[in-house]
């Protein structure tokens, strides 16, 4: 049984979470939001939103801006504090020549991914709800989640809504597509499966607490975690659970596959390794420290953060653990790999470094977000 400090420790970290969304009421008073977008790449790129509403192109060279778009806001949500408009939560997502971006402003935006240019804009004066995660694509269909606890599902040529899907809670998740379904945790404690043309439930797993990460698929199995320190396999066909594992904190962050073994960081810490069959615990590794940020493989390299700045990169051949480099600033957003190198995106001064870990070296820096 969890200790009682233990406990409190992670619902403070719920309520910091959560008051730094601003989904209680709307409006923080003023607190400072903290975006925690990831980054994607497409050519000579990279994008990513940040806390003060933006898009950002930088070089990835050398992390020169290329454009900088402001994202508009809610009129709702602007009522509140100017800092909690359009804050980014979600990875940008590249589809052709567009750009889509959500924001806890309520909105979904699509652009154009040159030249920064708005293409449409999700909805109209009507608020969701925060959307904190991002979105996903299947053929012309663009499916969002948000804090209304809703999937929606618009034309991803013109941001027409084609239909939605009710839970019965917020749901903070960025859906996954295979197939013709649609896959997504809500905070009902409830993983949903989703026809993606016709938008009716085709099933649905109970699990012990509520989701608030994206999902990883595997061949015919998805790995999810909740904030009740259990992580499954469940079978896509039907949601049957496959295996479930205990941790001892909330697997808050999207899992990643490496060598037939799912790694899943963990809120107390720690990073489980479990064998992607049997879910059997294969080792891990403890930091030490809260970890919020989903880690990314590289080949044969697993890249992990904790809350605090410190990032560790795990080989998955020989498990050794090593450390990259301690930049002493809070992490929560997604770490991404691009040709062996780290890139990061710090939320307590908006930065993004470019790490090689193997030098341990900063190759640039962007702190002009």
């Amino acid at each position: 049984m969890k200790k009682k400090g233990t406990i409190i420790k992670y619902l403070l970290l719920l309520t910091v979470l959560t008051v730094t969304i601003g989904t209680f009421s709307g409006c923080t008073g003023g607190t400072r939001t903290l975006g925690w977008s990831g980054i994607t790449f497409s050519g000579d790129a990279l994008y990513l939103g940040t806390e003060n509403g933006n898009l950002v192109a930088l070089n990835l060279e050398n992390g020169n801006p290329k454009y900088e778009v402001t994202i508009e806001g809610d009129s709702e949500a602007a009522s509140c504090s100017a800092a909690l408009v359009a804050s980014v939560y979600g990875t940008p997502y590249i589809s052709g020549d567009l750009i889509i971006v959500t924001s806890n402003s309520g909105k979904v935006h699509a652009f154009n991914k040159d030249s920064g240019n708005i293409v449409w804009a999700f909805p109209g004066d009507e608020f969701l709800g925060e959307i904190i995660g991002g979105v996903a694509v299947l053929d012309d269909t663009l499916f969002f989640t948000s804090g209304d606890g809703v999937l929606y599902a618009l034309d991803i040529a013109n941001g027409n809504e084609k239909w939605k899907f009710e839970t019965g809670d917020k749901v903070w998740s960025t859906p996954i597509v295979d197939g013709d379904a649609v896959f997504f945790g809500s905070f009902d404690n409830n993983f949903y499966a989703i026809d993606a043309s016709t938008g009716q439930e085709r099933w649905r797993f109970v699990a012990n607490g509520p989701i608030a990460s994206e999902a990883l698929l595997v061949g015919d199995t998805i790995y999810i975690g909740d904030l009740n320190r259990s992580l499954y396999a469940l079978n896509m066909s039907d949601g049957s659970s496959k295996w479930q594992f205990e941790g001892e904190g909330w697997f808050w962050t999207r899992p990643v596959e490496h060598g037939g073994n799912i790694y899943a960081a963990n809120v107390d810490g720690t990073v489980y390794v479990v064998d992607a069959v049997s879910g059997s615990e294969v080792a891990h590794y403890t930091i030490g420290e809260t970890i919020t940020s989903s880690p990314a493989v590289y080949q044969d390299s697993i890249a992990v953060a904790s809350r605090e700045g410190q990032i560790y990169v795990i080989d998955g051949i020989s498990g050794e653990l090593r450390s990259v480099t301690d930049l002493q600033l809070q992490i929560d957003a997604p770490l991404a790999f691009k040709d062996g190198i780290i890139y990061v995106h710090t939320q307590e001064d908006e930065t993004v470094y470019a790490l090689d870990p193997e030098t341990r070296l900063v190759i640039w820096k962007n702190n002009t977000l």
